[in-house]
């Protein structure tokens, strides 16, 4: 064969490969959606606070049952590592932002931290964030997804 029906052929491949990436990508995206409306429906009969940090995208979402008690004016968050930290206790920010730059360069692959979240009123409620990292076909960290829950009014 001559130079251009290879490159021809080589870029069919390229072309076939990007598109089944695409499509997978899509469907894991569907996936998800799904996956946050059933999270919705299991919210609703219990106390505590389900949550999905997509850490690629920076997008976080919580049970809409937080956003009734936090100092948060929606349950969808999408610049989520600035707009997470403004319900964090101001004290606790540091530790937290270290926390998931650990998980998001692949040092720590699990989150279990107590710390304080503030209410509507502006106090703070400890609570115990727990999450498992899910990690994307490189290697990389992609979702953070758990639970919050409250405390009491002292760390444990």
């Amino acid at each position: 064969m001559d130079l251009a029906a290879d490159t021809a052929k080589e870029t069919q491949n390229a072309s076939a490969r990007v598109k089944a990436s695409a499509n997978k990508a899509n469907e894991e995206k569907e996936k998800m959606n799904e996956l946050l409306t059933e999270m919705e429906h299991i919210t609703e009969c219990m106390d505590d606070y389900l949550y999905i940090f997509d850490l690629q995208n920076n997008t976080f979402e919580i049970s809409q049952s937080a956003v009734k008690r936090f100092n948060m004016s929606k349950n969808v968050l999408t610049d989520a590592a600035n707009e997470v930290m403004k319900v964090v206790y101001e004290e606790d920010r540091r530790m937290l932002a270290k926390h998931l730059a650990d998980i998001c360069e692949g040092r720590e692959n699990v989150h279990n931290l107590h710390y304080r979240w503030l209410d509507k009123e502006g106090m703070p409620v400890w609570i115990n964030c727990r999450g498992i990292v899910i990690i994307d076909q490189q290697g990389k960290a992609e979702y953070l997804v758990g639970c919050l829950n409250e405390t009491g009014n002292r760390r444990r």
